[in-house]
């Protein structure tokens, strides 16, 4: 297998670690996207985002997958969970930019590519991450993320764009962030959309933060610390024992 074959194969397979998340209206139609991840943790699924997109509000769901009969199925799971992080003695609250919600243990998203006709033509399983979120970032290894952009209507479809961005490298850490450099310039934020959410993985395709925002002038992207987030997963999941 060549070199080419290689890349390509890698670049699916990080194009597959995203679960596209879609806003739905009154009617149900689609009115914002983001990103997203699907996780057994110690038993449970869960489905892991960021909170700055608002998905505590509003009916989101998780697009499972396209049927020509059917047309696009999702699962509904409404507003996300989301934490903050308080003071007792001043009453000051900090929004923490983490959301996740619990899914069926069967929960999956596929990724598809359905040509004009409406048929398939490419399909395959969206990862379900089997974490414990212990990893830390390394400067000596190189990250990826995938999200869908460049959304739009056609016919009563939405279709968009899988970007894929790899090659990225571990900067620093900063309160509950990772910052990673772009291995580009950063082509603006509107470029992005559609990705906030979107797991941030190593090479052994291990989570270790969900894409939050960045910053045009040093081309970076930063991403809430999953191991931070792993106490708000044990009293989730009923793994926290209190003293």
């Amino acid at each position: 297998m060549s070199a080419k074959d290689d890349v390509e194969r890698a670049t699916f397979a990080i194009g597959l670690t995203s679960i596209p998340l879609r806003k739905l209206d009154a009617k149900k139609e689609v009115i914002s996207n983001a990103s997203g991840c699907l996780v057994d943790y110690y038993g449970h699924r869960l489905l892991l985002s960021v909170s700055h997109k608002s998905l505590a509000d509003g009916n989101w769901a998780i697009e499972e997958g396209f049927d020509r009969d059917k047309g696009t199925r999702l699962h509904q799971v409404g507003g996300l969970k989301y934490v903050a992080r308080g003071d007792w003695g001043t009453l000051k609250r900090d929004a923490i930019d983490f959301s996740y919600a619990s899914v069926p243990s069967d929960l999956v998203s596929l990724y598809q590519e359905i040509d004009a006709g409406r048929y398939i033509t490419k399909q395959a399983q969206r990862t379900v991450f089997k974490e414990t979120f212990e990893t830390e970032p390394n400067p000596k290894e190189l990250y990826a993320f995938s999200g869908q952009t460049r959304h739009s209507k056609e016919n009563w479809f939405l279709c968009s764009t899988n970007m894929v961005v790899m090659g990225l490298t571990f900067e620093r850490s900063e309160g509950d962030f990772h910052h990673f450099k772009l291995p580009f310039r950063h082509p603006g934020h509107d470029s992005f959309h559609g990705c906030s959410g979107a797991p941030i993985i190593d090479s052994e395709a291990r989570v270790v933060a969900l894409v939050c925002g960045g910053d045009t002038e040093t081309d970076t992207v930063y991403g809430v610390s999953l191991k931070k987030m792993k106490p708000i997963l044990d009293i989730e999941t009923g793994r926290f024992v209190g003293a």
